[in-house]
């Protein structure tokens, strides 16, 4: 197709601009006409840029690379489009438009689960000592049809259990970690779950925030988790968590397509980290990081998909860089991090307008939390109304540390980490089942 559109130009090179547009899938260089309205070229170019996007509900439109939408109408020339110029191919009908009124904060605040005082923990749990609830008997055991499955709990005596039973079971029932814990390991997956942790500013927390997320879901979850350095500026994710680990990106990218990378012999080219959390790390030699393009980047994170539970993508400072741009293409939803100073928040909001533009579900981390400033978190939420949620993570210097150093652990993690982590990992999860992750 691709090769069909340019002939289709020979003959009005002259009354053409020579173009970058990208597309769902991919990035490609096109030579457009410049008198044809937009509207005529979005067919083709959706053949070209997105052909397994297609759908009868999309609303394909066409702008510049973090702008509005041109008029359909209008030609290419008419909306200022020049040689060299980056285009986006976008469906509109992806665009997350809220209609609960609500800010992102308050939005979160509704899939997680209710907070239980003190006093109603210990008034719930006297209450199961005192008023037990009826015990459910099992179904009494029958002869099984042939092939059908005999359920081991119709064939076990069972007892009611005792007072202290009781309590201990209703007490962790009230307890807010355990109903966060039960909301991250419920959702059973159907297909890869893949999230950018992005932000356009350097210094905010992405590779802490992916260590810190990656390592949660390996800890709670039983699917493979794998976090992947998509930091072309010799990312450090690698160095923190696996930095004896002598295969990278690059490495993998050679043998994507040899038959004998099963899933298993794929855990020979991950690093391991703390609770089981695999690492595919970055190459920081320049002239490997040069080859590494966003297309071996989706080559490898698509190849990956196939063999594993969760990706988590750490990515390099901005938007725009190949590798960002690669994982956006291949994110299932986008962790977008922040801290809480004026200037970053600012620039966090214009990226959220345009993941907005991408059809991509985002979530905003307001990372270093508890130090003084002059932002207004309700205010910033109003600035970015298509997030889906917003979690806020307290500052910790010795813990961060200890992440930086790869001697972190869950287990001694600060009580604020273990709740806002969690938090964030439910508000995604939530998600699943709606983008036909799990069920």
């Amino acid at each position: 197709m691709l090769a069909r559109f340019e002939r289709g130009m020979e003959t009005e090179t002259a009354s053409s601009v020579l173009v970058t547009v990208q597309g769902p899938e991919q990035r490609v260089e096109l030579q457009l006409p410049c008198d044809r309205p937009v509207t005529e070229l979005l067919p083709l170019l959706v053949d070209v840029c997105a052909a397994n996007h297609k759908s009868e509900d999309a609303r394909w439109e066409l702008a510049a690379l973090g702008g509005l939408a041109f008029d359909g109408a209008r030609t290419l020339h008419e909306v200022g489009v020049m040689d060299g110029a980056l285009l986006h191919l976008r469906d509109a009908a992806l665009v997350f438009e809220p209609w609960d009124g609500l800010l992102p904060q308050d939005r979160t605040r509704l899939v997680l689960p209710p907070r239980v005082s003190f006093l109603d923990r210990l008034i719930a749990a006297t209450g199961a000592v005192l008023r037990p609830q009826p015990w459910a008997q099992p179904l009494p055991a029958q002869q099984p049809q042939p092939g059908q499955i005999v359920n081991p709990s119709s064939l076990t005596v069972r007892t009611a259990p005792g007072l202290t039973d009781r309590a201990r079971l209703s007490w962790r029932s009230t307890d807010y970690l355990y109903r966060l814990d039960a909301g991250v390991v419920a959702p059973q997956l159907h297909r890869c779950a893949t999230i950018a942790v992005m932000s356009p500013k350097g210094g905010v927390g992405k590779t802490t925030t992916t260590t810190l997320l990656g390592s949660l879901f390996a800890l709670l979850r039983r699917d493979r988790i794998v976090a992947i350095d998509t930091n072309p500026d010799f990312g450090s994710l690698g160095r923190q968590l696996a930095p004896e680990h002598t295969i990278f990106v690059d490495d993998l990218f050679e043998v994507l397509e040899a038959p004998e990378l099963t899933a298993t012999a794929l855990d020979n080219h991950l690093g391991r980290a703390a609770h089981g959390l695999m690492v595919l790390p970055a190459p920081t030699d320049p002239v490997r990081v040069g080859r590494l393009d966003a297309n071996a980047y989706t080559q490898v994170v698509r190849r990956l998909q196939q063999m594993l539970g969760v990706i988590v993508l750490d990515t390099g400072t901005g938007l725009h860089e190949p590798a960002a741009r690669a994982a956006m293409a291949t994110a299932d939803q986008v962790v977008l991090v922040s801290d809480l100073e004026p200037a970053t928040a600012s620039l966090v909001a214009e990226a959220a307008a345009l993941l907005a533009r991408d059809g991509l579900p985002t979530w905003v981390v307001m990372n270093k939390s508890g130090i003084a400033t002059d932002l207004d978190l309700r205010a910033f939420g109003a600035a970015v109304p298509n997030a889906r949620g917003m979690i806020t993570i307290r500052n910790d210097v010795q813990a961060a540390r200890q992440v930086a150093a790869g001697r972190f652990n869950w287990l001694d993690a600060p009580p604020t980490w273990k709740v806002g982590l969690r938090e964030l990992a439910v508000a995604l999860v939530a998600e699943w089942p709606a983008l036909g992750i799990a069920n």
